[in-house]
């Protein structure tokens, strides 16, 4: 997964977009997958953008591998 700008109406936000899978999926995560959730937290938080790993939804059934919180208003 990456992040991209999207441009609409002339307001540019950032958007999730899923890249193409090339490796095939297993049940546990990665060494390399781990290293960057933290790097994605480390980040967001030295930046002053709170960071949660592993943040559910209020309903439980979502889960954001990193869920990076922010003024609404703020642009990247």
């Amino acid at each position: 997964m990456t992040i991209r700008r999207r441009t609409v109406d002339g307001v540019t936000t950032l958007v999730a977009a899923h890249l193409p899978v090339r490796t095939k999926p297993t049940a546990e995560e990665s060494d390399k997958h781990k290293a960057l959730k933290e790097r994605i937290a480390r980040t967001s938080q030295r930046h002053g953008l709170p960071a949660q790993i592993e943040a559910r939804s209020a309903d439980g059934k979502v889960r954001s591998d990193v869920l990076v919180t922010g003024d609404a208003q703020m642009r990247l």
